[in-house]
């Protein structure tokens, strides 16, 4: 919303997002408002209300932006104890592009230092370079390169006798003599870092634990959901399956989706085997009543309340199972040690859709 501020009149609105807001800025030329969402970057217009282009962009819970003079946006973000910078090419972008163009020929602002792990600008004027990933700035086309979707459907296995993209020859050809001291400052040089992030998810197990033991399960439930940290959630929602499993309802289920649908993006097996029971368990118990409210149609001119919250509820389900099915997708025709799993669970979604 676009505020006066001698007045707190509201001038204009955008539309609503699908997904959620984390930062916004204005523009340097004070004619364009940049919003950050989960589902990639805007740039919006006012007098009139116009979203000028958009472009898909897989970042993590932007905390903050700011905009060169050479038309260049950086953001901070974070994932869990991970910190991840972006720059995107706002000159490539409408309704800066046309600043940027000479006697109708295109030409790139000179950028001094923060550039993207590509280490060029791209020539192509339908993309940008972001966090070295060509990212289409074309709503008609692809939003990720190919190199990454590949990436994304790789899993790691839940166990390995070796560890993953190390080649061990290679790597001890390469230490004829071995220097005890500096072998061991190299072991240890990250052991504060990975100490702190292991004691930070026992305090957070703890703490949900904690809510478990009391039996208070919807309680569990809401701080796993607050703490958005995909490792604890995973952790506890296999070691507390079946407990769980038997104590959900709808709306905890509909509060749960979103965790579920979200370690589907992860490239970890157990994360994925754990998110496919819980959602095949889901399924089972409430396809049923899903279908059944929302094909009822209200007859009476009364208003009933709780079959209004019930059908909101029912809505929500089905919207959380319509965006995991494209992963669970991917899952069932290239990933063969969880594609029974992903197989069923894909048919389940697609007869509750269709119905």
């Amino acid at each position: 919303r676009f505020f006066d501020l001698e007045n707190f009149d509201i001038l204009e609105r955008t539309t609503v997002n699908p997904t959620r807001i984390h930062s916004i800025a204005f523009h340097k030329d004070g004619k364009t408002l940049l919003s950050a969402s989960s589902s990639g970057l805007k740039t919006w217009g006012w007098n009139p209300m116009k979203m000028h282009d958009h472009v898909e962009i897989e970042w993590q819970n932007v905390a903050d932006m700011t905009v060169t003079s050479s038309d260049v946006l950086y953001t901070v973000g974070f994932k869990e104890n991970l910190v991840q910078t972006t720059d995107v090419r706002l000159y490539k972008m409408e309704p800066f592009r046309a600043a940027h163009r000479v006697g109708g020929r295109y030409v790139s602002p000179k950028v001094h230092g923060g550039s993207s792990s590509s280490g060029h600008i791209e020539q192509d004027l339908g993309k940008m370079s972001i966090k070295g990933t060509s990212v289409s700035a074309t709503k008609s086309t692809p939003a990720v390169s190919q190199e990454v979707k590949e990436k994304k459907s790789v899993v790691i296995p839940h166990k390995s006798e070796k560890p993953i993209g190390l080649d061990m020859s290679a790597f001890l050809s390469c230490r004829q003599t071995l220097d005890t001291n500096k072998v061991l400052t190299d072991l240890s040089k990250d052991h504060v870092k990975f100490k702190g992030i292991l004691i930070e998810r026992t305090h957070q197990l703890r703490l949900v634990r904690s809510y478990w033991v009391k039996g208070d399960v919807k309680g569990a439930l809401d701080k796993l959901i607050d703490m958005n940290n995909r490792s604890v959630q995973a952790d506890f929602l296999k070691n507390a399956e079946k407990q769980m499993q038997s104590a959900l309802n709808l709306e905890m289920s509909r509060e749960l989706l979103p965790i579920l649908t979200s370690l589907l993006t992860m490239p970890f097996e157990g994360y994925l085997k754990t998110s496919l029971s819980y959602l095949r368990f889901i399924l089972k118990s409430f396809s049923p009543v899903i279908k059944s409210t929302l094909l009822t149609t209200g007859k009476s001119s009364l208003v009933n309340p709780q079959f209004e919250e019930r059908r909101t509820r029912c809505k929500e389900c089905l919207k959380w199972f319509a965006a995991a099915k494209p992963n669970i997708k991917a899952l069932s025709t290239k990933n063969a040690s969880i594609q029974r799993d992903a197989v069923e669970v894909l048919d389940l979604i697609q007869a509750l859709i269709q119905t």
